[in-house]
């Protein structure tokens, strides 16, 4: 199976899509808090070569909160240049640059990788589907209406 045919077997049935760069791997994953909230899982693990699978034991992973899946799903529609998720000793940082999203991950090492628009695009259907699940039954033009006025509000604090 092709990755792209592995991305949409992954959506449509285990609601995850993985994104592959030459030294690392990016999972991203339908989630729920603690309290029970959707939200994501992003993972990022590395890889040996292009050709080699992700060594997904070794990988760097954060659940992103019920205050942090906004601000991922704002960067993905492109409302932020860039966020940054850190927990104790690790984080993820994900940059919008030119044609492309850059993951980067570091715990007691890093791993990088960049992800393209046709990946980027499943990552934010993937993410946006989780916050329209929290958005406490609001239509979906006044979700995406709420999160470009925060992000608005991101953006000025940051």
């Amino acid at each position: 199976m092709n990755k792209s045919a592995e991305n949409i077997a992954n959506l449509q049935g285990l609601h995850k899509l993985h994104c592959y760069g030459d030294k690392a791997a990016l999972c991203l994953e339908e989630s729920k808090t603690q309290g029970g909230f959707p939200t994501v899982m992003l993972q990022v693990a590395p890889r040996e070569s292009r050709s080699a699978n992700a060594e997904w034991s070794k990988c760097i992973n954060i659940q992103l909160t019920f205050h942090e899946l906004p601000i991922f799903a704002g960067l993905l529609m492109g409302y932020l240049s860039t966020c940054e998720f850190k927990r104790q000793q690790k984080g993820i940082q994900i940059t919008r640059q030119q044609g492309l999203l850059y993951f980067h991950a570091s715990q007691s090492c890093s791993y990088a990788l960049p992800v393209y628009p046709g990946d980027a695009f499943h990552l934010t259907t993937l993410t946006l589907s989780q916050l329209e699940k929290s958005a406490f039954g609001v239509d979906r033009t006044l979700m995406l209406a709420s999160l470009r006025a925060s992000m608005s509000l991101y953006k000025t604090n940051s």
